[in-house]
């Protein structure tokens, strides 16, 4: 987590020199802008801790198990099909020109994508069971 902070502060840095350049180093115009400027991958980089590897300490086997064949999954997806699925959030955040924003979009795609794929998959298995 505190590398991730660490990117977060870093790659921005010269952002935040920008605008205080623009605003006379007048803290007070110059860090609402930031803000709204960062906002969104703040949000993203929040969520993308909850989803990219929680299951770090081992507090719950079961759902580690899960978030493993989830990563597989989407790994050997994006190795035969990279242009319908990314690779997990956990790979992408090691890219240092996506931001946080870009890397839960792509995530959230594949997301829809997987789930979309396996209603399909679902409805074709009922409809055989039926017929």
């Amino acid at each position: 987590m505190q590398f991730i902070v660490f990117l977060l502060i870093s790659d921005k840095e010269l952002i935040l020199h920008e605008i205080l350049a623009e605003t006379q180093d007048n803290l007070s115009q110059a860090l609402p802008r930031y803000e709204s400027l960062r906002q969104p991958d703040i949000k993203a980089l929040v969520r993308l801790v909850q989803i990219s590897y929680p299951w770090q300490y081992n507090q719950d086997p079961l759902q580690k198990r899960l978030w493993t064949i989830n990563f597989l999954l989407r790994f050997l997806l994006n190795r035969v099909f990279p242009f319908l699925f990314n690779p997990h959030s956990f790979l992408m955040i090691q890219n240092h020109e996506l931001s946080y924003s870009e890397i839960l979009a792509k995530s959230n795609r594949t997301t829809q994508v997987l789930s979309i794929l396996g209603g399909l998959i679902i409805l074709t298995l009922l409809l055989n069971l039926l017929t």
